[in-house]
C-alpha cells in the first residue's frame, strides 16, 4: 500500500522486488498509519523519491513531543529565576534535565547576566546533541529489534563471535 501510494507519486522512480522487499524489512516495525502520515508528508513537501531513512524520521517526529531549542531554554531560564541556585527544578522533558545536570545547576544559576548568551549557546548545544541522540535511539532501537528478530540465529551466533 505504501509503496504503490509512492510510486504513483514518483512516476519516474522504478522499483523492483529487490527495493520493495528492503524497504518492507527496513519500515515493517513502524505502525502503518504512523507510516503513511509520514509518508503523505514527503510526498507533499518533496521532489524525490523518499529513502526508508526519511521515513523513519518522519514517523518518528509526527510522535516526537520533545520541546524546541527555544521552548526548552525558555524552560530552564525560567527555573534559574523561579528556583534559585539551592532549589531543585523540575522539567518536562528528561533532555533538559540531562542537559542541565550536564552542565551544573548551580553554575547556571550563577552565571552573571552579561555571560548569559554563552550559557544559552552552550545549553543549546549540548541540549541538541541531546535530543539528536534520543530521536536516533527510538528510530533505530525497534528497527533493530526487527532485524534481530528476522535473521536466522545461526547468522547471529556467527557475527557475534567475529
Amino acid at each position: 500500500m505504501l509503496m504503490g501510494g509512492l510510486t504513483s507519486a514518483y512516476p519516474r522512480q522504478t522499483l523492483n522486488a529487490e527495493n520493495i522487499e528492503i524497504y518492507g524489512v527496513f519500515l515493517c516495525d513502524l505502525d502503518f498509519d504512523l507510516a503513511k502520515m509520514a509518508v503523505m508528508r514527503h510526498v507533499a513537501s518533496s521532489k524525490f523519491f523518499p529513502t526508508i531513512a526519511e521515513i523513519r524520521e518522519a514517523a518518528q517526529k509526527n510522535v516526537d513531543t520533545t520541546p524546541g531549542l527555544t521552548e526548552a531554554w525558555g524552560e530552564v531560564s525560567r527555573a534559574i529565576s523561579h528556583v534559585g541556585f539551592y532549589g531543585s527544578p523540575e522539567f518536562s522533558h528528561e533532555a533538559i534535565t540531562q542537559t542541565v545536570t550536564a552542565i551544573g545547576w548551580q553554575y547556571m544559576c550563577q552565571t552573571e547576566l552579561n555571560d548569559m548568551g554563552i550559557l544559552r549557546a552552550q545549553f543549546l548545544r549540548l541540549y541538541e546533541a541531546k535530543i539528536k541522540a534520543a530521536r536516533e535511539q527510538k528510530v533505530l532501537a525497534p528497527l533493530i529489534k526487527q532485524l534481530l528478530k528476522s535473521m536466522p540465529v545461526k547468522m547471529i551466533q556467527e557475527a557475534a563471535s567475529k
